[in-house]
């Protein structure tokens, strides 16, 4: 009855694994657990083939980095159910029912989506104080909270589709670095007026990056946002449904973008250093994109 496809680059999902199958046994259904290793360095091999012995999972190994969107399609196109559940890697069970909550809000033609959750505790690794702090701020968001504006901010992290939805839809293969793969997906589903619900399901996100990291997959995601605003079909659907891009706009609107370019050259570095530090500001980080996102549009 349903598939569920679980990406992962250099992670260990054993636990995430071993937490869902009890579950799905619990229920009595068909099912399977597809882990799709996007070429993780080979110290993980062994990890997964022993996952690989458990009970209806099977693992599917790329000779090559496939990239976010073409390994959750590649794992979609291998899955045997007509309901599929896409979790990350870096992803932690925190309730008992989560299988049977999807299970109990599914309907053919729609969308199920969990959410995200992080841990109360600050990190004790001050590097990753800000992909935790963003987390809580702008994404641990309850089913009430997502469903205002349903189709924005779609994530992939935790969600469950009709395997024929999926099909007509897919994640967007011409995105092949870090970011926005989600925010087309969302789109597209808005565009196609498939049904979309949010529920309190949600996962723990654990995989914390540091913020050099995350900054660098900011950076990232904000130049695919400016190839898609010259290449995507729609780009007045990115502007209304990022808000950061909508920001953007209007500042070149009213004619104060070029400010972001001062602000870059005069603070871009100091800025950079406090978003690494303790502390670090949403506003700032905002900022940051702001700045890079003028410097890719200039």
């Amino acid at each position: 009855m349903v598939s569920i496809l679980i990406s992962v680059y250099n992670q260990d999902p054993g636990q995430l694994v071993r937490d869902l199958l009890p579950q799905l046994e619990g229920l009595d259904i068909p099912f399977e657990i597809l882990i799709g290793n996007d070429c993780s360095d080979s110290k993980f091999i062994p990890i997964f083939s022993s996952l690989d012995q458990l009970k209806g999972v099977r693992c599917f190994h790329a000779e090559e980095n496939l990239g976010r969107s073409k390994i959750r399609n590649t794992m979609a196109r291998q899955a045997q159910y007509p309901y599929l559940l896409f979790i990350d890697g870096d992803a932690m069970i925190q309730s008992e029912t989560f299988i049977a909550d999807y299970l109990e809000n599914a309907e053919p033609g729609k969308v199920i989506c969990g959410g995200t959750a992080y841990t109360n505790e600050i990190p004790e690794k001050r590097e990753e104080e800000l992909r935790w702090k963003y987390g809580v701020v702008r994404e641990a968001r309850s089913a009430k909270e997502r469903g205002i504006r349903p189709f924005s901010g779609f994530s992939s992290f935790n969600f469950f589709i009709p395997t024929e939805v999926f099909k007509t839809i897919g994640f967007n293969e011409a995105i092949l670095r870090y970011g926005h793969e989600d925010t087309i997906f969302g789109i597209e589903l808005e565009r196609q007026g498939v049904p979309m619900q949010h529920i309190d399901n949600q996962l723990i996100h654990t995989g914390l990056d540091s913020a050099e990291l995350f900054l660098k997959k900011t950076r990232e995601a904000l130049l695919n946002l400016t190839e898609l605003l010259e290449s995507y079909e729609y780009p007045e659907s990115l502007i209304s449904h990022i808000r950061l891009l909508n920001r953007y706009m209007k500042f070149r609107k009213w004619g104060i973008h070029h400010v972001l370019w001062l602000i870059n050259n005069v603070a871009g570095r100091s800025i950079y250093r406090k978003l690494l530090g303790s502390a670090p500001s949403l506003t700032l980080f905002d900022l940051y994109k702001l700045c890079i996102l003028h410097k890719n549009q200039a």
